[in-house]
């Protein structure tokens, strides 16, 4: 049986203290990650979309396909954004906890958890609904295509 931590005050085993230092240096590593990999991806998703308006043919104005490309990637950025937010919160507070014995750190470092996996859920199941109504639109599709 572990010992309570003496160190902290806590009142949590210290294999539990160990546990928690070890997730939050994954946890801010993969959040910074997250960040960059966001920023990138709005930096090139105004580049395509930048290009795409400008080599155009004269005759056709901002359409279709520059729109979709742009409420696509707006609609990844601020899911992703959300979830790396409340990761990086997770790991800001667990750390807070960690180091400066503050009480309700933790509390909402694990409310950030909940978030976190929340909004990962959620954008999981909008992008198998996505992925259903493009099958069923396909689908419809090909059987208009065949004449049945």
């Amino acid at each position: 049986m572990e010992t309570l931590s003496e160190e902290t005050g806590t009142g949590i085993p210290d294999g539990i203290i160990r546990n928690l230092k070890a997730t939050w240096k994954w946890t801010m590593f993969l959040s910074v990650l997250g960040f960059i990999i966001l920023g990138s991806l709005v930096l090139m998703s105004l580049l395509t979309t930048t290009f795409l308006t400008l080599f155009k043919p004269e005759e056709s104005p901002f359409g279709l396909p520059e729109l979709i490309l742009l409420a696509a990637s707006a609609t990844v950025v601020l899911s992703g954004f959300l979830s790396v937010l409340f990761l990086f919160r997770f790991s800001r507070r667990t750390r807070n906890y960690i180091q400066n014995a503050r009480p309700g750190e933790l509390t909402k470092a694990f409310r950030d958890l909940r978030l976190f996996f929340a909004s990962v859920g959620i954008t999981a199941l909008l992008i198998i609904s996505t992925y259903l109504f493009a099958l069923a639109l396909a689908g419809s599709s090909l059987s208009f295509l065949s004449g049945n």
